[in-house]
């Protein structure tokens, strides 16, 4: 467990049960977008978010992900993967995906998504 002092997240971050992340991966050069198979969520702040995958990720890749939690719209975001760890040596990998900036650049993320992503968050938090 981390010290409250020793804690560098600035947003709380939550669990919902049965949400999941897709990603929407590129095909034909990217000029195709299919979207992957449901992956679990493990956590969600609205700086980032925390995920398992059975697929390794490079840090520093870039991502197009569907967040769908149940009872709440889905909001596509875009993303870096910032760090991976294995799970147990059983092939599976727990990813940690800081969001792009909000702007009008098409590598970050739409303005709209700020507040729509601030909303979609209960107040109760998972620590």
């Amino acid at each position: 467990m981390i010290d409250s002092e020793d804690e560098r997240r600035t947003f709380n971050r939550y669990c919902y049960d049965g949400a999941v992340v897709r990603f929407m991966e590129g095909r034909n050069f990217g000029l195709l977008k299919r979207t992957s198979r449901d992956f679990p969520m493990k956590d969600i702040s609205r700086s980032g978010i925390r995920l398992e995958l059975d697929k390794y990720r490079d840090p520093g890749s870039n991502l197009d992900l569907i967040i769908d939690i149940p009872g709440k719209p889905k909001i596509q975001m875009r993303g870096n993967v910032r760090w991976v760890v294995e799970v147990d040596k059983s092939s599976k990998f727990e990813l940690g995906i800081l969001f792009a900036p909000y702007g009008s650049r098409k590598e970050y993320n739409p303005y709209r998504n700020k507040d729509r992503l601030k909303n979609m968050l209960e107040k109760k938090s998972y620590h």
